[in-house]
């Protein structure tokens, strides 16, 4: 929540958002653009499951009426890895990265929303072998730049 003193910025809403995440499932959540099986430790031999997050640069939603352009919205795209060492567990831990997500709002912000997208990955090592499975889901938010 919003305090005195506090100021509007774009890294509040993806740090609202982190905090969120990582407050709402049990497993890693990490910051990071590298979806790789070799990020996180295996343990017993196995990718433990955890959700990688990354954040996409702010696209302008110009809206126009018929005397022009109005509104100074932006939508920042988000976009969550589900990984793990099975398909059903990865299926699982997306599960609940959506369910927590949607309809989550920040302050200075709209409600998250689904994009459309995402698919079932194998996460290969470099000699072809499966290590894990990850699984895209990609949120947005609207953000009006007005309040910065």
């Amino acid at each position: 929540a919003i305090v005195a003193g506090d100021k509007f910025s774009v890294e509040h809403v993806q740090d609202s958002i982190l905090e969120h995440i990582r407050a709402s499932i049990p497993q890693k959540v990490v910051e990071t653009s590298w979806r790789d099986a070799q990020l996180i430790e295996p343990v017993n031999g196995r990718l433990p499951p955890y959700v990688s997050v990354e954040f996409g640069d702010l696209q302008p939603t110009k809206r126009q009426s018929a005397i022009g352009v109005w509104g100074d919205n932006h939508i920042l795209p988000i976009s969550f890895f589900a990984m793990a060492h099975s398909p059903s567990v990865t299926r699982k831990l997306s599960n609940m990265v959506f369910t927590s997500m949607l309809g989550y709002q920040t302050d200075f912000s709209s409600e998250v929303r689904k994009r459309a997208g995402g698919q079932l990955m194998p996460l290969k090592a470099s000699n072809g072998a499966i290590e894990g499975y990850s699984v895209l889901i990609m949120f947005e938010v609207s953000i009006q730049l007005a309040f910065l």
